[in-house]
């Protein structure tokens, strides 16, 4: 369980103290999410209900 937080903890530093450090719109380009379109939202529906069983 720690050696998973551990692999975490790179993750968390750059995607949010850094990028805010470095530009206030950086942290806000990062979070945002591409639109589907399509059969993308189909594919992604099926991989959501997918997870949901692990």
């Amino acid at each position: 369980m720690i050696n998973g937080f551990f692999l975490v903890l790179p993750f968390l530093a750059i995607r949010f103290p850094l990028l805010s450090a470095l530009n206030k719109r950086a942290l806000h380009r990062a979070v945002h999410f591409a639109p589907m379109e399509g059969g993308e939202k189909i594919a992604y529906a099926v991989y959501q209900l997918s997870e949901l069983n692990q």
